[in-house]
């Protein structure tokens, strides 16, 4: 009966041939038609065997494992010539969602109601065409569909969403997530030719005052700023164009506001070549900026600051922001593109704590800093524009909180202002040690993509996983060797749990509870995080099945899952006993609406902070421009979520060279940082349900945003301390 609305809508549908479904696909969660939007022409091909021709990722081909490739193809012809290759077992056409890109298999995934016999299921299954894969870890069953085109199984899925016999059914969908926001890339820039000095160390013709940013009672020492009022290039600037062919243009001081509230520098103004601002820059430009010699000797933090606006041919032309100790090379990150369409004038920060290459410039006797502007033989934009250059230092002394080296850099747990930020905007994690540091009979399952089971930091913490991407066998292991790109899971399990005191690396918030990890997805070689809704419902299954009382998901995107849903509510109504799991969820990093699955009311949905105490947005002091954290009515809290150092992957792999990250980022550092917060409650009072824990967490949280609860920060930031008191029985 609860179908009957819907019946009308489909039967027509149904007794459509498969051509028909070129048009509007939709399938059904929770009751409602979920609409699926083509995103471009890319597929999802499933061979028998990987075509030889097929060797590499690239901008129209994206390999995955077990034989499966994302790729574009060109018209309908050569789609039709997969569908009826012998080589190809399934074609689906990928759909865009927020976040995501799903792409139905020839599977689904159906759960009849519980008195339903298995005479009447193999019944069912054998008129539709179907048969049982597995049986998932709630119940469902996987059902392998005799079709090629993803839309296909869409079609049967609906079918099956009608029977009376069936809660619900959906097409299992293969999910490639975008988990963690990407910045610019690393590059390394070799400058031949000599510097003049201008000033010296000591001596810096523009330091004015205290930087506006504070860290409470302590602040930020300006020991550079330039505004571009005076004189430019000035005593302060090298400007010249390095190139030594045509395109004679360099950096170039506008003769009016032009798209900025004061004057600024624009890349193409001076030189014999250089246009005047507004029209297009010229070709093969290679005009340098270049400040320095500064000294950060007495500097335990420092920052290079700028505002820009930038709108230049993408992938060709860049803006590269660089440091340097030598005056020669020159390392930092660049970026291109349309930026200006989105966001007009942007703040960035280059952190000096963290630069390739050079590491931790704290202490540096000489440090050059450049801006770099490259164009090749072709071009057709505005270019980029610069204003407000800041030089910051933090000179106070780092506070060493665990023993561990890496603590004093720990700002989300205690917060002096060591990244640029407010003192105390951090979750108060030695005032909750006071109290405890977590029991060890509180497990947190890391749901991700698995775990370094040897890190050093994290193997005393761990407890047996599971390995849900490895079916049918399951591996219990969780991830015990993972792949270079599958680091995510790793970091998310030290923001957690990594182990304190032992004079390596970081502690986590909760460092005395142990983790689970538990694997349900694995990287790709683009950054993305690639999954299925049966992966992603057994590892929460098996996670809340195994003892876990926290489940903390540093993951989100795409469209609604009825079997994720219920893999979910049965570990909030039925984990710990009764009791209910807490779970947790990212919320999102497109600067947009709380994703799915945060936004459902059996979750906490977890935004993420800068270390001012802003919601993360594209225009907060962290500069980290490209992204901002996912706000709305359904989230619930927020925690720090930028420059967060943490484990990485064991040695060369994963995100840097070396056991640790200082730049962990995303609503993926904020989620695992809230969750071990609830562990640290459940660690004084274990007895609380899920429903008390979640009314004692908000009512704990630090109001940071508009009075009450807001869209923005949700409750307010996390307070370990805070929450641990009110826990108490």
């Amino acid at each position: 009966m609860k179908k009957i609305l819907f019946l009308a809508m489909l039967l027509t549908m149904i007794a459509l041939p498969a051509a028909a479904f070129d048009g509007d696909v939709f399938y059904y969660s929770d009751g409602h038609k979920i609409m699926l939007q083509p995103d471009d022409d890319f597929l999802l091909i499933k061979y028998r065997a990987l075509p030889p021709d097929i060797k590499a990722d690239g901008e129209d081909v994206f390999v995955l494992k077990n034989n499966r490739v994302i790729q574009k193809v060109a018209d309908a012809g050569a789609r039709s010539a997969l569908e009826t290759s012998s080589d190809v077992l399934y074609v689906s056409q990928v759909y865009g969602k927020p976040g995501a890109r799903l792409a139905p298999t020839n599977e689904i995934i159906v759960r009849f109601l519980p008195c339903i016999s298995k005479d009447d299921i193999n019944a069912i299954n054998k008129a539709n065409g179907a048969v049982i894969k597995r049986m998932l870890l709630d119940g469902s069953y996987l059902l392998e569909l005799k079709v090629k085109r993803g839309e296909d199984a869409i079609a049967v899925s609906n079918k099956y969403y009608l029977l009376d016999e069936t809660e619900y059914a959906h097409p299992d969908f293969f999910r490639s997530l975008k988990i963690r926001p990407e910045g610019p890339k690393p590059v390394h820039k070799v400058l031949d030719r000599p510097l003049s000095l201008k000033t010296g160390p000591d001596n810096f013709a523009d330091a004015s005052g205290p930087s506006p940013m504070k860290a409470g009672k302590k602040q930020l020492k300006t020991i550079f700023k330039d505004k571009f009022g005076g004189a430019f290039p000035g005593e302060n600037w090298d400007v010249f164009d390095a190139n030594t062919g045509s395109g004679e243009a360099y950096w170039g001081k506008t003769g009016k506001k032009y798209k900025s509230p004061s004057k600024s520098v624009w890349c193409a103004k001076g030189g014999d070549d250089g246009v005047k601002p507004g029209k297009d820059y010229p070709d093969d430009m290679d005009a340098w900026m270049i400040y320095g010699p500064f000294s950060l000797a007495d500097a335990h933090y420092a920052e290079i600051t700028f505002k820009n606006w930038i709108k230049t041919e993408t992938y060709y032309d860049s803006l590269w922001y660089l440091v340097s100790t030598d005056g020669s090379n020159f390392y930092g990150y660049g970026y291109s593109g349309y930026w200006a369409d989105y966001y007009h004038w942007m703040n960035t920060k280059d952190n000096l704590a963290d630069v390739p290459s050079l590491g931790d410039l704290s202490g540096a006797s000489q440090v050059w800093f450049a801006l770099l502007f490259e164009s090749d033989s072709s071009t057709g934009a505005k270019g980029a524009y610069v204003d407000d250059v800041i030089i910051n230092k933090f000179t106070d002394s780092l506070v060493d909180i665990s023993g561990d080296p890496l603590s004093c850099r720990q700002w989300s747990l205690n917060n002096i202002g060591q990244n640029g930020g407010r003192e105390n905007a951090d979750v108060d994690a030695p005032e909750a040690w006071e109290t405890t540091t977590g029991d060890s009979d509180i497990i947190v399952a890391v749901i991700d993509e698995g775990v370094d089971l040897v890190h050093p930091d994290l193997s005393a913490n761990l407890v047996a996983g599971y390995d849900a991407t490895d079916q049918p066998t399951g591996d219990t292991q969780g991830g015990q060797e993972p792949d270079s790109d599958d680091a995510h899971g790793t970091c998310c399990a030290g923001i957690i749990a990594a182990v304190a005191g032992n004079g390596i690396g970081i502690t986590g918030v909760a460092p005395g509870v142990r983790i689970m990890p538990v694997r349900i997805a694995y990287g790709d070689s683009w950054g993305g995080w690639v999954t299925s809704d049966a992966w992603t419902a057994d590892g929460i299954t098996w996670a809340w099945e195994h003892g876990a009382d926290v489940l903390s998901n540093s993951w989100g995107g795409g469209s609604p899952s009825d079997t994720i849903k219920n893999a979910i509510r049965n570990a909030k109504n039925d984990g710990r006993d009764g009791l209910g799991c807490v779970v947790l969820f990212a919320s999102g990093n497109n600067n947009g609406k709380v994703s799915y699955p945060a936004k459902l009311k059996e979750v906490i949905a977890v935004g993420a902070l800068s270390p001012c105490d802003q919601r993360k947005s594209p225009k907060s002091c962290d500069g980290e421009f490209w992204w901002g954290s996912n706000k709305g009515s359904q989230l619930d809290v927020a925690a720090p979520g930028v420059q967060i150092p943490t484990t990485d992957i064991s040695g060369e792999d994963g995100y840097e060279e070396g056991d640790y990250t200082l730049s962990f980022n995303g609503t993926s550092s904020a989620c695992p940082l809230a969750a071990g917060v609830v562990a640290l409650m459940l660690s004084v009072n274990p007895d609380l349900t899920q429903k008390k824990v979640k009314k004692k967490l908000y009512n704990s949280c630090d109001d940071i945003g508009a009075p009450g609860r807001d869209n923005s920060t949700g409750h307010g930031r996390v307070n370990a301390g805070k929450a641990v008191l009110k826990a108490m029985p």
